[in-house]
Formats: structure tokens, C-alpha cells, sequence
């Protein structure tokens, strides 16, 4: 029995239940038991994700005690809810006879077989997890006062070892750090799970937790692109994981403004993901993403600006590199194989 664990809210039922729908779509003979951690879970949302299930799947719902939330660091503006900090709690909430475990958020997909995933030794570390796409950013490690060469992860994916997690009381670290150095963590749990645990994270494959700035990677590799992109996030020796990990990829991260429900979304992936949710709940068509009086002034001045060519791109509406949509149509070719198959 694989274990899986998802901490959201009431609002991002659906989004969860996509998750869930393609992990099981390219895994069907799998067995797995979804843990959803949260607050006073509706019963027609409890019944939403239910309807997701095969026969080899089930569900686990856990109501999060809520005595901590107000300690939780959750800024005006902020994009996350103060769930994202209840995976601290998953070693202590999940039966003590589970060891290991596999978070993952609700904006990811699946397009390939876990298996891999759940085979990966992390015998002698807190949990494995991939590279932020940001990690070389050393504004990161200054602030949060760790060296370099010990990476910055994206919390979004986490295979963990909750017998190492409960034998270092590594939930009791983590809220300490939270509690004493809200000002330090402006990326919230992520954060804090690194700054806990550098050094005890081993580093999985790019495939496993593809993010939507992995996309741009061709675009300094090969040197082809219709945009200029001039923000370079990883460095070089990497290239070449991050270009194989696109072309197979097992986990697509939709970490950034724009989602796949979003109607301006573009990111490679979101076609398919949209194929999934059709398939589950009938909805072909997507609204706007809401937004702020102040975020439209915002975007009024970069087109604008791009209008009159005194800017280039408009951010979060950008062309990726033809190769990420060509991987996504071969995806999007099998999916419509294996679905008229069964």
C-alpha cells in the first residue's frame, strides 16, 4: 500500500481531486490511501473526492486541530492558506505503523507511474525532495543562515521518512522555527523545512517535482526561443537532468500565478490537466483568474509598456519553448489512447 498526503481547504476540493484522478489514471494497479489533512471537511466535499476513487484506492480524512493557526506566519496577500503548514503534523496524525509517506500538493499532476518515486531510499535522511526552482538564489540561504552547497527544496513534493521525522521530533523543531522566526520565512512551511532540515534532504530526481520555471531551461541550453528570457534560475551542470526530466516527466508542478483553471493559463501541461478535469467533471470552459484592482493597474502598465516596446514580455503569460509543447501533445496522445481504451 502506497501512503499519499494532501493538506488543503475546503476550496481546493477539485483541484485535489485532479491530483488524485491521474495518479491513479497512470498508476491503475496500484494501491493507495489518500490522507487529506484540513478543516471540517464538507460532506458533499468529502463525497466530491470519493467519486474519484478506483477500486484500489481509498480515502482518509483528518480534521486538523486549529489552536496553532493563529501563530501560523499567513501575510495579507499571501497565496497560500495556513493549511500549508499541516504537513507539519503528518508523522504524529497518520497511524504510527506508516513510515513513509508522499506529500504532495494540489497543484500537481501526474503523468507517469509513482513507482520510482516510492523506491527511492531515504533510509538516513528526513525525506527526499526536489531543488526549488529559485534555489540559486543565495538570498535565500542568507536569510534563512545556512551554506549553499546544502541546496533550497520546493516543499511541493516530499517523500518523508516519518520514523526519522518523529524520532528528531522534527514537528516540534519546525513550529519552533515558524513561532521565533516569522520574519524569516516569507515562503512560509517551505521555509522552514529547510532551514530545519539542510543537510538531512536527499535530492530526487527534477522529474518528480517539475516546475513551471523548469520549462524556460531549453531556452539557455539551446539558445532557441521567440522571447529572450534573461533570468537564469539553475545552474548549467544541471541543464541536462532538467532537459531529461521534461522530456519524462512523472510529477508537473504548477507553481506559479497562473493555473490550470485560469483561463489565461499557457503552461505547458495545462491541456492536459484540463483533459482530466473534463473527464471528471464535465467543465470545458475556464474563467479568468480574479484579481486585484491594484494587480490590474499592475497589468495594464506592462502591456502598455509593451506596446510601446519599452518592455519585452508580459510576466506569467509568457511563450515557453516549442519542445515543452511538443512532450505535452505526445502526453495528451497516449492519455487519448489509454482512455478509449477503457
Amino acid at each position: 500500500m502506497n501512503h499519499i498526503v494532501f493538506c488543503i481547504d475546503n476550496n481546493w476540493i477539485k483541484q485535489c481531486g485532479i491530483t488524485i484522478k491521474s495518479i491513479l489514471f497512470y498508476n491503475p494497479d496500484e494501491e493507495f490511501t489518500f490522507h487529506i489533512l484540513g478543516k471540517k471537511f464538507s460532506n458533499e466535499n468529502i463525497e466530491t473526492l470519493q467519486e474519484v476513487l478506483n477500486e484500489n484506492s481509498k480515502l482518509e480524512f483528518y480534521n486538523v486541530s486549529d489552536k496553532y493557526d493563529s501563530k501560523f506566519v499567513i501575510r495579507d496577500g499571501d497565496y497560500v492558506s495556513v493549511e500549508t503548514y499541516y504537513r507539519f503534523f503528518i508523522p504524529e496524525l497518520l497511524p504510527q505503523n506508516i513510515s513513509k509517506v508522499l506529500y504532495i500538493d494540489a497543484d500537481i499532476l501526474c503523468v507517469d507511474s509513482l513507482n520510482g518515486l516510492f523506491k527511492e531510499d531515504i533510509t538516513n535522511y528526513a525525506c527526499g525532495m526536489v531543488f526549488d526552482h529559485s534555489y540559486a538564489d543565495i538570498r535565500l540561504y542568507n536569510r534563512l543562515d545556512y551554506d549553499f552547497s546544502e541546496k533550497y527544496f520546493n516543499a511541493g513534493v516530499i517523500l518523508m521518512n516519518l520514523d526519522y521525522w518523529r524520532k528528531n521530533n522534527v514537528k516540534d523543531q519546525l513550529m519552533d522555527f515558524v513561532f521565533n522566526n516569522a520574519y524569516k520565512c516569507l515562503l512560509h512551511d517551505q521555509d522552514a523545512i529547510n532551514a530545519v532540515l539542510h543537510g538531512k534532504i536527499k535530492q530526487i530526481n527534477f522529474s518528480y517535482n517539475f516546475q513551471n520555471f523548469f520549462f524556460r531551461t531549453p531556452v539557455w541550453a539551446y539558445g532557441k526561443s521567440p522571447i529572450s528570457f534573461n533570468d537564469e534560475r539553475t545552474e548549467k551542470v544541471y541543464w541536462d537532468d532538467i532537459i531529461n526530466s521534461l522530456k519524462n516527466p512523472v510529477l508537473i508542478h504548477f507553481n506559479c500565478t497562473y493555473k490550470p483553471w485560469h483561463k489565461e493559463c499557457n503552461i505547458p501541461f495545462t491541456k492536459l490537466w484540463r483533459k482530466f478535469y473534463t473527464m471528471q467533471y464535465g467543465i470545458t470552459k475556464f474563467r479568468p483568474k480574479p484579481i486585484s484592482i491594484k494587480e490590474k493597474i499592475k497589468l495594464f502598465v506592462i502591456k502598455t509598456a509593451v506596446k510601446l516596446k519599452l518592455k519585452k514580455e508580459i510576466p506569467a503569460i509568457l511563450h515557453y519553448p516549442d519542445i515543452c509543447y511538443e512532450v505535452e501533445n505526445s502526453f495528451i496522445d497516449n492519455f487519448t489512447k489509454i482512455s478509449n481504451k477503457s
